[in-house]
C-alpha cells in the first residue's frame, strides 16, 4: 500500500519510474528479510521527480563555469606543451637528421678518398 497523492492504494509496479495521475515517480523497493533469509515484506519508496530535475538543472549550470574554465586551462596546457615541448623536440629530430646526412657525407668522403688513395675501385650510389 502506498499513500501517493494523499490517498492510499495498493502499488504493484516494477522498479523505475512510475506515473500516477499527472506526476511521474521514482520508485524504489527494499525488501526486509527475517534471520532465515525468508522475506518479510518489500519497502517500496517513491519520490516525485520534479525537485530531482530541478537540482540536477542547477548542477549542470552552477558547475558549467568550472567545467568551462577546466577546458580553457587544458587548452592552455596543450598549447604549452606544443610551443615549448613538441616544437623543440622536432627541431632536435630536424638538427640531427641534418647533423646524421652531414657525417654520413663525411665519413663516405673520407672512405672514398681511403680507396683512391690505396687503388681500389669503389662503386657505390650517392
Amino acid at each position: 500500500m502506498t499513500s501517493l497523492q494523499g490517498a492510499w492504494r495498493w502499488l504493484h509496479a516494477p522498479e523505475g519510474q512510475v506515473t500516477l495521475g499527472d506526476k511521474n515517480y521514482y520508485l524504489r523497493s527494499v525488501p526486509f528479510f527475517d534471520f532465515n533469509g525468508v522475506e518479510l515484506f518489500k519497502l517500496r519508496i517513491a519520490m516525485d521527480q520534479k525537485p530531482f530535475r530541478a537540482m540536477t538543472i542547477d548542477l549542470v549550470v552552477s558547475s558549467l563555469p568550472v567545467y568551462l574554465g577546466l577546458l580553457a586551462v587544458a587548452c592552455f596546457v596543450a598549447y604549452f606543451m606544443k610551443r615549448n615541448v613538441f616544437n623543440t623536440v622536432g627541431l632536435l629530430v630536424k638538427a640531427l637528421q641534418r647533423l646524421g646526412k652531414v657525417i654520413c657525407r663525411h665519413v663516405y668522403n673520407c672512405l672514398l678518398t681511403m680507396h683512391k688513395a690505396i687503388g681500389m675501385k669503389w662503386y657505390a650510389c650517392q
